[in-house]
């Protein structure tokens, strides 16, 4: 199980960088400039990737790729990241893939790294976090058979 973004006793800053980068202490923070085609929910995850206190900048940068790369896979299956059921929807494509030997481990862990990042920012940004919990559980399973085999 990842339990990279699970604490939520940790408290939202935002992590110190390099001078200029998005997470320059002294500087507004910057989603990066190809997030907002894909609506508000993808920046509002990007600023509370970018302040958490536990995300590097290389694992921000690894982390909002893919998830880029998987908003343009959920576009073209005409799926929401902004709905719960789309979600799991995505979780299920994602597994049949990995399943069926079409997933590469490294990019299989990355995306699965997003999504738990994601959801987590979901249930502490829902005001009714219930359903991005059950979507939350259906990741945790999906990793956990995948490690079982």
């Amino acid at each position: 199980m990842n339990e990279q973004f699970d604490d939520p006793d940790i408290p939202a800053k935002r992590p110190s960088g390099a001078a200029g980068s998005s997470f320059d202490a002294d500087a507004p923070f910057q989603p990066p400039s190809s997030l907002p085609q894909f609506g508000p929910s993808a920046i509002g995850f990007a600023t509370w990737l970018a302040h958490r206190p536990d995300v590097t900048p290389a694992l921000f940068e690894e982390t909002m790729n893919t998830f880029e790369g998987m908003l343009v896979v959920m576009r073209d299956e005409g799926l929401r990241p902004d709905l719960p059921q789309h979600m799991a929807t995505y979780i299920a494509l994602l597994v049949a893939d990995d399943a069926a030997g079409g997933a590469d481990p490294d990019l299989y862990d990355q995306a699965v790294t997003a999504l738990d990042a994601y959801l987590h920012f979901r249930i502490e940004d829902s005001r009714d976090p219930e359903d991005w919990e059950d979507v939350h559980d259906v990741l945790e399973e999906a990793m956990d058979a995948h490690d079982d085999s």
